[in-house]
């Protein structure tokens, strides 16, 4: 062994035992101090479903009416559209008419489809729209819906509003 070599041993073993005197002693202390910051973004949830009218104008805050008349069956397209902040587990829909009406008209919705004006038909599941109806929307997502209108001997309106309450909002993904 080299000088250097045996300083460096021995200067390391004369630490070594200093440093385990000191730890025995309490005389050696450890301090760990640490700041987290985070910022967070607070924000309002909404819930909202707005009616979208057949030239495309949503119908915010308002009823989605048309006016009609004749002795055969017609059809209205639009959608519900989900305008809030928050995923919708269902919607509260109502359906009002007057005038002369042989049937009142009905609301349906095209779920994972849409209406097809030409053939009347959806290409996904139905679902009627009255009162409380469970039918899921994602945030800014729509789903089709048709007003199925029915001989009205001298005219009739029609007019479908939509609402949502908290308890039909989900707030986890």
């Amino acid at each position: 062994m080299t000088t250097s070599t045996r300083f460096s041993s021995r200067l390391c073993a004369v630490l070594g035992v200093v440093l385990a005197a000191l730890v025995q002693t309490g005389t050696a202390r450890a301090s760990v101090d640490a700041d987290a910051v985070a910022d967070l973004q607070a924000g309002t949830a909404r819930w909202a479903a707005t009616l979208v009218r057949p030239d495309g104008t949503l119908s915010t805050g308002t009823a989605w009416s048309t006016t009609y008349s004749g002795l055969g069956t017609s059809y209205v397209y639009g959608n519900v559209r989900n305008t809030g902040t928050l995923a919708l587990t269902a919607q509260t829909y109502t359906l009002s008419a007057s005038g002369f009406l042989v049937n009142p008209p009905t609301a349906t919705a095209c779920v994972n489809g849409a209406w097809q004006a030409t053939t009347g038909t959806c290409t996904g599941t139905q679902v009627a729209l009255a009162g409380a109806t469970a039918l899921p929307i994602a945030v800014g997502a729509g789903v089709s819906v048709r007003l199925t209108l029915q001989p009205a001997l001298l005219g009739g309106t029609a007019s479908l509003s939509v609402s949502v309450s908290r308890s039909q909002a989900r707030t986890t993904p």
